[in-house]
């Protein structure tokens, strides 16, 4: 899961590296969302930070996830991924919401009770540990993917 975001540098008197990012579909009524930061690392840390509160709000909300543009393949364009807590705890919510259950019954697959089950949804409370990721795919029939390392 990955948003095509537009980075492009906004200087102002104060800080001549500052950079703004516009983000396609994230705003109200679909339009963009637009963030910045004092710096490029500054911003895409701000980016990030966009993308992780919108998907957490509309997933709260019940709304579908938006459909994802492709990268335009000109200068000042990059994709941003949410963080990785982000990623497991909606797509753990989404899983089980698939499979039609509750997350009383998702803990009793898993053999915990509800409340520690509750903490692997909560984005802001996740933390799991790779066992406990093995156990959540085996508890729920799927299989989990490595995620490829790319030096930057």
């Amino acid at each position: 899961m990955e948003f095509p975001a537009y980075f492009e540098a906004d200087p102002i008197e104060d800080n001549p590296e500052m950079v703004t990012v516009t983000i396609p579909g994230l705003g109200s009524n679909g339009q963009a969302a637009v963030t910045c930061g004092s710096n490029l690392a500054e911003a895409r840390r701000m980016a990030v930070d966009l993308v992780d509160t919108w998907l957490v709000l509309h997933d709260d909300l019940g709304d579908s996830m938006p459909a994802i543009g492709k990268l335009p393949k000109k200068k000042g364009w990059e994709m941003v991924r949410p963080s990785l807590r982000i990623q497991w705890s909606l797509t753990l919510r989404r899983l089980r919401r698939e499979l039609g259950i509750s997350q009383v019954e998702a803990a009793r697959r898993l053999g915990v009770n509800q409340s520690v089950y509750s903490r692997l949804e909560d984005p802001k409370k996740c933390n799991p540990t790779l066992q406990t990721l093995e156990k959540v795919a085996k508890a729920f029939s799927v299989t989990l993917e490595l995620i490829s390392l790319q030096v930057a």
